[in-house]
């Protein structure tokens, strides 16, 4: 019974975090909403789902090995068709959903470590993975709001979402282009 709970819970709330592949509702939502929304969704909403995930797992006992091998492989999967999804986007806002798909598998693999090690009873370890996987979702929820928000400023100032239309922001928009520099570097350096 607690394996069924456990793929319901991953389906469900995975549905929520944008787990490849019910992941699809994210890139169709994102560029439509304004952006301000946008921020939110990737901050918050999709870490509802990481969340119930969280509580849905407390209920379940200790994990069978298998439990975190279907997480390493869904993070896995995520990752990287999230990437290469998003390298193939002339969309501002729905590259940055992509993304979303893609740092949340790092979040995924964080928790597939915790599992596979509470199968293996290694409380320290268990420990470092559930650290390291509370501190990425905080740096995703942090910085990728400050991309989406700027995405928003660079679609109000320039009038298009198109990636290729877009340059010569920097003289144009010197603030945006400083905080949405900020937070991709901060993003990437805490992401190592």
């Amino acid at each position: 019974m607690a394996s069924v709970l456990f793929l319901l819970a991953v389906v469900g709330f995975g549905t929520k975090a944008g787990f490849m592949p019910l992941h699809v509702w994210l890139p169709e939502a994102h560029p439509a909403a304004p952006s301000h929304v946008s921020a939110l969704m990737s901050g918050v909403m999709i870490k509802t789902g990481i969340y119930g995930l969280l509580r849905a797992f407390t209920f379940l006992g200790t994990p069978p090995l298998w439990w975190g091998w279907a997480l390493i492989v869904i993070g896995l999967t995520s990752g990287v068709l999230g990437v290469l999804f998003a390298l193939a986007q002339h969309d501002l806002k729905r590259l940055l959903a992509y993304h979303s798909v893609e740092t949340s598998a790092s979040s995924r693999l964080a928790w597939a470590w915790v599992y596979w090690v509470m199968s293996t009873t290694s409380p320290m370890l268990m420990v470092l993975g559930s650290v390291a996987r509370w501190l990425h979702v905080l740096n995703h929820a942090l910085f990728k709001g400050l991309l989406f928000l700027g995405a928003g400023a660079v679609v109000q100032g320039t009038g298009t979402h198109e990636i290729d239309q877009l340059g010569g922001l920097l003289k144009r928009m010197p603030w945006t282009a400083v905080t949405f520099s900020l937070a991709r570097s901060r993003f990437r350096v805490c992401r190592r």
